[in-house]
């Protein structure tokens, strides 16, 4: 069962926008799910979420975005 984890929408339509969420009846190495606002999906286990949130919490993502 999918429960969700954050939808990101920067409009607040909420319809279409990408979100994460947690697969807990998926293989442990796919139980994280990021569906895109193409309906592109990617998954990955909680240990590599993981990764990606504290990268995030260090700063290590911080200017990723400046051109």
């Amino acid at each position: 069962m999918k429960k969700s984890i954050i939808l990101l929408c920067g409009c607040g339509c909420g319809c279409g926008c990408p979100e994460v969420f947690e697969n807990a009846s998926a293989a442990e190495p796919q139980q994280i799910e990021i569906k895109d606002d193409f309906d592109g999906l990617v998954k990955m286990s909680k240990s590599q979420f993981s990764v990606l949130i504290n990268s995030a919490k260090q700063g290590k993502l911080d200017g990723c975005l400046e051109a």
